[in-house]
């Protein structure tokens, strides 16, 4: 069965009902957010102050300790030690880099020689010291020589410090990633974006984790950042919105009017850009026509004069210029008739090739 078309006189066709459908559906949504608007106060929903959620935290570097530390002070430092690692431990808090710190500071403390731990523990009268001083000793004598230092309280003494201020630092990282899951949660429930902070979040989590805590601290600031430009995005669209509706409230009449005088004049604007695409369209169409006739000419001259193709390579561009020439010569009779306000109309004929038909 063989196509043929029809073009069909001015008539009222499915742009133009296209064009009013729209029109209506935004008059009927207008008019549905206009009374929804006047019924809702226009403060809308309650929005909760946040303030700077949280302060930079402080990196552990190395400190700074007097010079006359004794070994009585070294030694309660490092007792100390073992109990902030421990309260760590059940805190759920790693601890591989305290313990790194504390094996320094007891090398700093027994030295190069066990003999004088071996007298400082059988002159010790406290038993708990004495017993910390038996574990030193074990602890001398299990030490590779490679990894023997010489022995310095005032260095012992300063690592113990860096335990110390780890330990803080820790705590205070814990502290903050459960104040931004907290604060993140109560952004989400009240749909505020916080794609950003939330990614800089897991990040930081990681990186406290595995006791980068310096890093961290610097993550863990960036996400609180973005977490206060997320709210204060959120504030400026909610006043936007507030301020929307107080217009419609007051505008509601001038509004449905505007609505109506668009939906009028709307439709002649569609139909004279739409007729200027049309003919830059028409145009494009002419001159590739005159681009493939040039091809096929000059494919004719290269294959049949200079020799310069095959037979068969002509034959194969030829039949794809031609095929697209022919559906250039469909389209433009389309595109015109369109131009003039017709339409092409798609319609069987069984027996008739090629036909042309025009309504009046």
């Amino acid at each position: 069965m063989q196509k043929s078309y029809k073009i069909m006189g001015k008539e009222e066709n499915s742009e133009r009902k296209i064009v009013y459908a729209v029109c209506f559906l935004i008059l009927a949504v207008s008019l549905f957010g206009i009374f929804l608007f006047k019924g809702e106060s226009a403060t809308g929903l309650a929005v909760f102050e946040q303030k700077s959620l949280i302060e930079q935290i402080a990196p552990v570097n190395t400190v700074e300790v007097a010079e006359n530390i004794t070994k009585e002070t070294a030694l309660d430092g490092l007792m100390n030690s073992e109990i902030i690692i421990k309260e760590m431990t059940e805190s759920g808090i790693s601890t591989s880099l305290v313990k790194d710190f504390l094996l320094s500071s007891k090398r700093f403390f027994f030295g190069e020689s066990t003999d004088w731990l071996k007298k400082e523990i059988k002159a010790e009268e406290d038993i708990k010291k004495k017993e910390y001083l038996q574990v030193l000793l074990i602890v001398a004598e299990k030490t590779p020589v490679y990894e023997i230092e010489k022995q310095d309280f005032k260095e012992s003494y300063k690592l113990v410090q860096n335990i110390i201020n780890t330990r803080d630092q820790a705590y205070q990282l814990k502290d903050t990633i459960l104040l931004l899951d907290e604060t993140n949660q109560k952004y989400v429930d009240t749909r505020i974006d916080t794609e950003k902070a939330v990614v800089l979040l897991e990040k930081g989590k990681i990186s406290f984790k595995e006791e980068r805590y310096n890093e961290a601290a610097g993550i863990l600031k960036e996400a609180s950042d973005e977490f206060e430009k997320a709210f204060t995005e959120y504030k400026r669209k909610k006043g936007l919105i507030d301020i929307s509706k107080n217009f419609f409230v007051k505008y509601w009449v001038h509004i449905i009017i505007a609505i109506l005088v668009i939906a009028v004049v709307s439709y002649p604007v569609f139909i004279k850009v739409r007729k200027m695409r049309l003919r830059i369209k028409l145009e494009t169409l002419k001159s590739e026509t005159k681009v493939i006739t040039k091809l096929l000419k000059k494919a004719q001259s290269d294959c049949f004069k200079d020799k310069k193709i095959t037979k068969d390579t002509y034959d194969i561009r030829a039949d794809r210029y031609k095929k697209r020439l022919a559906e250039i010569s469909h389209t433009i009779p389309v595109i015109e008739a369109q131009i003039k306000g017709k339409k092409m109309v798609k319609k069987e004929k069984p027996n008739r090739l090629g036909v042309l038909e025009v309504k009046r």
